[in-house]
């Protein structure tokens, strides 16, 4: 059971990871698009 909530806690760190990082790409290509 503790390996279980301890990999599930993992696997939402890790999403939170990707998704804060495609949120910086989002914002980058945002701001190159809004320059063109």
């Amino acid at each position: 059971m503790m390996n279980y909530a301890a990999d599930f806690a993992r696997f939402c760190n890790l999403l939170h990871a990707l998704r804060q990082q495609q949120m910086l790409l989002f914002h980058i290509f945002e701001n190159n698009v809004v320059k063109f």
